[in-house]
């Protein structure tokens, strides 16, 4: 026992040594070497054929749950070496997003989807609101109790903080948006770029805690090999995982800043390829109408040169008669003074003639700028941008290139603008919608994240005309109940409201056949009394009375605060 103390002491030393950062780089070597011959003879020995086989048999576990059909790419001509490499497409990130820049039509689509979609960053008390609800599944609005709503209240707060900090003071400190900027940032970036990298902040039991959205022209995933070499992060503060568990990496100017790991960072793509050399990227639409954008700049290059720059005239002045050399010098100087205009765009060339009489003629050599040059051209393509991204024309206020209405519709603007929003806006909320449902469910495995505001609120208003009562419709206002059971529960129906009538007629003239004597009901009916309908339905005004442990109401005048 004496012996084994000064080993372990021994053991211990070396062990500081080796794991000491201010120690020089040869002693620290030294010093891990001596501790692995301490300690060796109390591990272990396995034969290498054990190794072998236990290191074959966790590859195949973990092979086992991915398909049979994986990613090959024999020649590594499109796998990028490292992250720098890029998404395996002509333009990269940052292209894109300048060719959106600079393209006012592609810029109005994508802020058209922004302001659409911001609306839907608060919670919604009904599926006709434009916004969103969170949730249980399996159990209806109306069998959730107490503890199941306030589940769904604090998710809503979750979702509208983009994490668990509910102060706005706090919350910015966090560097986390507000879910309003939050659903403006990755619509950007995935009309632009089909790229809306999200990271998810984790707890300390590895539940999420927030989330924000990442820069789409900087996140890069690995390839479906994963990387075969990759740089470390600049300053790490956190604890870096193993390659093959890195999903995307972030890059700025070729350097590396930062490793995700699966589970931190969501990246869905909008418009998935199939191409084996996709890498997992997306086809951003503003990549396809690279020619088109291209020939609208020009179009509009051109009718602006129109304005200040011209080398074909207008036209020529002839002059006719005998005049002095001096007097034409004349002529032209002053014509060039006033006429010329910017960059000689109106310049008008004169000649003179000595054979007619005296005189002046003007002939035309071009067009007058009296409207846009090839405008059918130009809306032409801004039909091509439009029909990519599954937008109206109408929408970001320009002309259709087909005026004419197709027999499914009614051929208005409403119904033209609602199309394109079938088109474009629907699946762009939907792919939003996925994204959040990861996020939520990964908080709460049972509820359930829905963009609400698909239905037409007239036809939402004409089934709340055929459906409810007179007491929800006061709730739906914010109002309390009457108070008064028969009214309270009349339907707002006009057609049920005498079938309603008749039923609590009966109802009521049943309870009272059951407690009144034949007798009495005999002399009652000689006597000519009120009708069992109409009296029941007087009973029936009469307030309810509460029970013994009912809770007193705080406002017993039934009216809102601040009404007067």
């Amino acid at each position: 026992m004496d012996d084994l103390r000064p080993l372990e002491k021994l053991i211990h030393e070396t062990a500081a040594v080796a794991k000491h950062p201010q120690a020089p780089p040869d002693e620290r070597h030294d010093a891990t070497v001596s501790l692995a011959k301490a300690v060796a003879p109390a591990v272990p020995r396995l034969e290498a054929v054990d190794i072998i086989k236990a290191i074959t048999r966790l590859e195949m576990i973990r092979m086992r749950a991915q398909p049979k059909s994986g990613w090959n790419d024999p020649y590594g001509i499109f796998r990028p070496l490292n992250a720098a490499g890029g998404r395996p497409a002509p333009l990269g990130f940052q292209q894109l997003r300048q060719l959106v820049a600079h393209d006012p039509i592609l810029s109005s689509i994508v802020f058209t989807r922004q302001r659409q979609i911001s609306r839907l960053a608060q919670p919604s008390r009904f599926d006709h609101e434009p916004g969103f609800r969170i949730r249980l599944r399996g159990r209806p609005g109306h069998e959730m109790g107490d503890a199941d709503r306030e589940r769904v209240r604090w998710l809503e707060r979750f979702v509208m903080n983009c994490g668990a900090v509910f102060n706005p003071l706090e919350r910015e400190r966090l560097k986390r948006d507000s879910f309003a900027t939050f659903l403006k940032k990755v619509t950007m970036d995935t009309l632009a770029m089909d790229a809306m990298p999200v990271e998810v902040i984790p707890t300390g039991e590895g539940r999420p805690h927030g989330f924000v959205h990442v820069d789409g022209a900087t996140v890069y995933i690995a390839p479906p090999g994963g990387f075969d070499q990759l740089d470390e992060p600049t300053n790490p503060n956190y604890e870096l995982p193993e390659l093959e568990d890195v999903k995307a990496v972030r890059v700025i100017d070729d350097v590396v800043y930062d490793w995700y790991a699966y589970g931190e960072i969501l990246y869905e793509v909008r418009n998935p390829r199939t191409d084996t050399y996709g890498l997992g990227y997306g086809i951003a639409e503003s990549e396809l109408m690279l020619r088109f954008v291209t020939n609208f700049l020009n179009a509009t290059e051109y009718n602006a040169k129109a304005y200040e720059e011209n080398h074909i005239p207008r036209g020529i002045l002839n002059i006719f008669g005998d005049f002095a050399d001096q007097d034409l010098e004349d002529l032209k100087a002053e014509v060039r003074a006033y006429l010329s205009g910017v960059n000689n765009a109106w310049n008008l060339p004169i000649m003179v003639s000595k054979d007619k009489e005296s005189g002046a003629q003007f002939t035309r050599t071009g067009i007058e700028v009296n409207e846009m040059m090839f405008a059918k051209w130009i809306t032409f393509l801004v039909a091509i941008h439009c029909a990519l991204y599954g937008i109206n024309p109408e929408e970001i206020g320009f002309e259709s290139f087909s005026t004419k209405s197709s027999t499914l519709s009614d051929g208005s603007k409403e119904a033209q603008i609602t199309s394109g929003m079938d088109k474009g806006y629907v699946p762009l909320k939907q792919h939003i919608q996925g994204v959040m449902n990861i996020l939520v469910q990964a908080v709460d495995e049972e509820a359930e994240f829905v963009f609400t505001g698909d239905k037409d609120p007239k036809e939402a208003q004409e089934w709340d005309k055929l459906t409810l009562t007179f007491r929800e419709a006061r709730e739906r206002q914010g109002l309390p109940a009457t108070g008064l059971k028969i009214l309270d529960e009349a339907p707002i129906n006009p057609a049920m409201q005498s079938v309603y009538l008749q039923a609590v007629g009966q109802a009521a003239g049943a309870d009272k056949e059951q407690d009144a004597p034949e007798e009495a009901q005999q002399e009652a009916q000689q006597e000519g009394q009120v009708p069992k309908g109409l009296a029941a339905i007087r009973a029936g005004l009469e307030p309810e009375q509460p029970p013994e442990n009912a809770p007193q109401q705080s406002n017993p005048t039934g009216r809102e605060h601040g009404e007067s």
